[in-house]
């Protein structure tokens, strides 16, 4: 596999890569002089360009973690899309963790254009999104049981190296769009990072950095909510849903189903993530005691190696929950023994993205359809 990211992803990609049994064989980086240190960190070869090597490197998959301005309108035309359809059409996947193209106003001309049956927009395949997450795939049953949901709340929450603000907003409003369909409106406020509630100032939803929350209205009365955040401490996602069969609550660790009167009528609860590399000292409740793992008396600091374990340790326990999401969601998409689960909803998933964009600016309720429109054809 070859990584495209920044030295900020470099140990999350590290250790989510060999959870899932995969080597890097190759890395780079959108930041202009940062495809070498990447490489060093992972000890593999420099390959600082991604259009070129999607267009004509040899390898199983590729992993984007961070795409710069791949995938935006404001490059030579046509030169992504038609890289991404090249690597497809020598049978190598590309997965990501970011939303490409990265808005709705990118997915148009090129990206929507198809090639030997596949649409380049359909070709990246979103991994760690909550509807492929393995308790969501456990609730499917009870979902349809459930039947029509009345109001849902969704959120997506994690650290800047896990992704950013625009993919957890591409994760909830995937999740929304998938159980109840496009709304008519959306509402949105966006806090930036230093606290200021300041709109977001362009389009790209790839580089966005901080927290937003939406209200989503939709044409036959019903109601969905969201939170998402780039700066929310820990990996998490979940999902409470309202309707005439009473609530069901999906968290990244299972689901309960109750009827309207109170009574549990199914539940599931994941087995705790065994990570071989952090068993000692396991989070107590939820807590990360990584506090001691620092101290003078327990790591020597006259000793590197030491200080290294400590420090990985005291990693994989804060990234315990991304570690799990991202490394099994992975190695499903690159297993070809396993069925792939399809493209997300680009055209409407990203139009309501970028109606909460366009709200958190103006402070109105904006139209999903209004960029359905504006994307030339749709995909």
């Amino acid at each position: 596999m070859i990584a495209f990211l920044d030295p900020v992803h470099v140990e999350l990609v590290r250790v989510i890569a060999a959870a899932a049994n995969i080597d890097i064989i190759g890395a780079g980086s959108p930041t202009k002089g940062q495809s070498g240190t990447v490489a060093a960190d992972l000890g593999c070869e420099t390959t600082d360009d991604l259009r070129a090597a999607l267009a004509e490197r040899v390898c199983d998959a590729f992993l984007i973690v961070a795409s710069g301005d791949f995938g935006s309108v404001s490059n030579a035309a046509g030169t992504d899309a038609r890289a991404v359809l090249a690597a497809h059409a020598r049978g190598i996947k590309i997965a990501s963790f970011e939303p490409i193209p990265g808005s709705a106003l990118d997915a148009r001309g090129a990206w929507s254009e198809s090639q030997s049956g596949a649409i380049a927009a359909h070709v990246p395949r979103l991994i760690g999104l909550p509807r492929h997450s393995r308790a969501m795939r456990d609730a499917a049953e009870p979902l349809a049981q459930f039947g029509r949901p009345r109001f849902l709340h969704a959120e997506s929450l994690g650290r800047p190296e896990e992704g950013s603000l625009g993919a957890r907003m591409l994760a909830v409003c995937d999740l929304v769009v998938s159980l109840m369909g496009e709304p008519e409106t959306v509402e949105a406020a966006y806090v930036a990072p230093s606290g200021s509630m300041r709109g977001p100032a362009n389009n790209a939803i790839t580089t966005l950095r901080g927290d937003m929350c939406a209200t989503m209205r939709f044409a036959d009365g019903r109601a969905a909510g969201i939170t998402a955040s780039s700066e929310g401490a820990r990996w998490n996602f979940g999902c409470t849903i309202l309707g005439e069969q009473g609530r069901i609550r999906i968290h990244h660790r299972g689901f309960t189903w109750r009827a309207i009167d109170g009574e549990a009528r199914d539940e599931m609860r994941l087995p705790e993530y065994d990570d071989p590399a952090s068993r000692i000292a396991q989070p107590v409740d939820n807590e990360i005691p990584t506090a001691h793992l620092f101290e003078q008396d327990r790591v020597e600091a006259a000793d590197p190696y030491a200080r290294a374990a400590a420090k990985e340790l005291a990693f994989r326990l804060a990234h315990k929950p991304s570690i799990e999401a991202l490394s099994e969601s992975l190695a499903r998409t690159l297993d070809p023994e396993i069925p792939d689960q399809g493209p997300i909803n680009v055209e409407s998933v990203l139009a309501v993205v970028q109606a909460a964009m366009l709200s958190a600016r103006t402070g109105q309720p904006e139209h999903p359809q209004t960029f359905r429109t504006v994307s030339v054809g749709g995909i």
